[in-house]
């Protein structure tokens, strides 16, 4: 069915930023800033929304590590609207969380292998056989085109007839696993890519070592040629405490010394903003 005029008339705006630390931030763009930009597009005859993914990603895809496709698709999503702008970037001193893949290409993950110690082989690789509750993450699916490694889902098991209490429970508990789980993955990931010696500018080591945010950055702000024309930035420091903003291609106000930030195309650059934040996350 062929979308109406009021649909082609959205303005579609995805919020990226790290999340803990810029909680209060997000929270008054949507009580004060985005409803009334919902009102004033009103009177143009169109609609507003914001994309903030804080509520946007379901248990199931946190579960298959699908959150970071979902964030890059919506992103796509605000990019296809012709109304702008469609990104605004926050950013302050965290990094932020870095996904694991949800999937590797199969020569990827055997130049990875290839270089991880006998003791982690069994945390990272799925075994033909292994039982149901041991820890395998990555399996081979060769019904992919072209052949991959994809992540296994995490399970909460429930028992049958649980209660609602006793569900939350087992899903606090299988995220209480994770948390340990997760960074011991993301660490031999990270160890396999420095033995293997992929650049900073090598787009495959990106993969391991981007955070959700910068990912994120890449997709909205860095990789359009016109992200002139619809992305929005702004920059806090902990030490500093005010708010730098930056219209891509168009600076609005020059940042403080010592504020490392790279945009898009005719924007200051002092340092790259991932060298920046990993600085920051490294603290």
């Amino acid at each position: 069915m062929a979308e109406g005029p009021q649909a082609s008339r959205t303005v579609m705006v995805f919020v990226s930023s790290t999340f803990e630390d810029l909680e209060a931030e997000r929270n008054a763009l949507q009580r004060y800033v985005f409803t009334r930009l919902a009102e004033y597009c009103a009177t143009k005859k169109a609609r507003f929304q914001a994309i903030d993914l804080r509520w946007g990603v379901s248990r199931e895809a946190s579960l298959d590590q699908r959150a970071m496709d979902v964030c890059l698709t919506e992103i796509e999503r605000c990019q296809s609207q012709k109304l702008k702008p469609n990104f605004i970037v926050l950013l302050g001193d965290r990094y932020g969380w870095r996904p694991l893949p949800a999937r590797v290409g199969s020569e990827e993950f055997v130049q990875i292998f290839s270089v991880v110690p006998e003791e982690d082989a069994g945390l990272l690789l799925w075994a033909e056989g292994q039982p149901a509750d041991a820890k395998g993450w990555y399996r081979r699916d060769d019904n992919a085109v072209p052949a991959a490694y994809v992540f296994r889902p995490r399970e909460v098991t429930v028992p049958e007839g649980a209660s609602t209490e006793e569900r939350k429970a087992a899903s606090e508990a299988e995220y209480e696993a994770w948390k340990k789980t997760e960074p011991k993955l993301w660490a031999i990931l990270l160890r396999a890519v420095e033995s293997l010696g992929w650049s900073a500018e090598d787009p495959l080591r990106a993969t391991y070592v981007d955070s959700a945010t910068a990912q994120e950055i890449v997709h909205g702000a860095l990789r359009p040629a016109d992200a002139a024309q619809h992305v929005f930035a702004f920059f806090r420091s902990e030490t500093g405490g005010a708010w730098q903003s930056i219209h891509c291609g168009r600076n609005r106000r020059e940042p403080r010394e010592g504020r490392a930030h790279r945009t898009h195309r005719g924007c200051t650059q002092r340092q790259t903003w991932r060298e920046d934040w990993q600085c920051a996350h490294r603290r």
